[in-house]
This record gives structure tokens, C-alpha cells and sequence, in this order.
């Protein structure tokens, strides 16, 4: 079976534990938004390819309302398939941000306007730091708490590591770009005079 990018990253999160299709969904929504997107309707063709393929194993477990769910984990041969991909060498991030898109169009906006896309933006990525930080703080809080917490990976504490610095970063590019515009005169200026 040749493999996509879609059955890489979830081979990835079922390796960090195992985990339904549900649970895949709302691990790429919280903690994976930054270095993933997968329509939820993708999620579960690809794990049943990729158990039919022998990657995945399953098993049913009762679910928090009574209703079974299949869990998912990796079988060996699915272990040494994401070990072999996770060992060559990765091409540069391909970057699809509609925001950023937009941006390069308000020039066809007012200054106002243009603030109040910006204090959006802002804020969403505020959020996104917000919600990073406390998970790293959660973190480091039971690494400290002693014998009983299990070692952190070093995989997601990079990747999450990740996650906060671009959304910091994102935040500042906002606030840079805010005291920019409120800078400009409110009606542009016409060149011809």
C-alpha cells in the first residue's frame, strides 16, 4: 500500500497512545492544528486502508456513553513503516494560510477595516498560545511531580515547543502590523494628486 501524507500522521498520533478515530480527530484539532489539517471525513477511510493493510490493529472498547469504539494501535510492521518514514529526510513545510492571503489584499480595505481583521487575527492566535502554554505548563507540573509521572517524550514536547513559539510569533507579526496601519492616515493618499 503506498502510503499518503494523511496515514503518516495518524500512524504518528496512534503511536504517542493508542487511540479511536474520534480521538485522532480531536488530537489534530487541539494539539496538531499547527502542523496539520485533516477533514474528519478523511480520518476514519484512512485507518480502516490502513488496518486492511496490516499497519493498524484494533480492538472495541466501550466508549464514555456505553457505545463501542474501535481503538486503534500499530501493529510491528506499522511501527517499522512510520520508524523508516520518520527516518528520511523531510522537504520544506508546505505552507497553505488563507489569513496571510487575505492580508495581501487589504489594500483594498479601509484602515478600519483592516484593524479589525488584524485585532481577529490576533486574538485567534492568542488563544491558540494561551491553550499551548497550559498544556506545557501541565506538563512540566507532573514531570515535577515525582516517581509516579512517566517520563516526558521527547516528540510531542518538541512539537508542542513548536506550536507556542509560532503562535507567539504570530501574535507579535499582529501587533507589529496594528501599529503599523494605525500609523497610515485613515483614506489613502492619491498619488496623481
Amino acid at each position: 500500500m503506498k502510503l499518503n501524507s494523511l496515514h503518516y500522521v495518524l500512524l504518528a498520533g496512534i503511536e504517542q497512545e493508542p487511540r479511536s478515530g474520534y480521538d485522532l480527530t480531536q488530537w489534530l484539532a487541539r494539539l496538531g492544528q499547527h502542523y496539520w489539517a485533516a477533514e474528519h471525513s478523511s480520518i476514519y477511510p484512512a485507518l480502516q486502508s490502513l488496518e486492511a493493510a496490516g499497519l493498524l490493529l484494533s480492538s472495541e472498547e466501550s466508549g464514555l456513553r456505553g457505545r463501542p469504539r474501535k481503538l486503534y494501535r500499530l501493529s510491528s510492521q506499522g511501527r517499522e513503516r512510520l520508524k523508516c518514514w520518520v527516518n528520511e529526510p523531510s522537504g520544506l513545510p508546505e505552507t497553505r494560510d488563507e489569513q496571510l492571503v487575505k492580508v495581501l489584499c487589504f489594500d483594498l480595505l479601509s484602515r478600519d477595516e483592516i484593524v479589525g481583521h488584524l485585532e481577529r487575527i490576533r486574538a485567534q492566535h492568542a488563544a491558540k498560545l494561551v491553550y499551548y502554554e497550559g498544556v506545557m505548563e501541565r506538563r512540566n507540573e507532573s514531570a515535577a511531580a515525582g516517581a509516579n509521572v512517566t517520563p516526558e517524550r521527547l516528540g510531542p514536547a518538541l512539537t508542542l515547543r513548536r506550536g507556542i513559539l509560532a503562535a507567539r510569533s504570530y501574535v507579535d507579526w499582529c501587533d507589529e502590523s496594528l501599529a503599523l496601519v494605525r500609523g497610515f492616515p485613515s483614506q489613502p493618499v492619491d498619488a496623481a494628486g
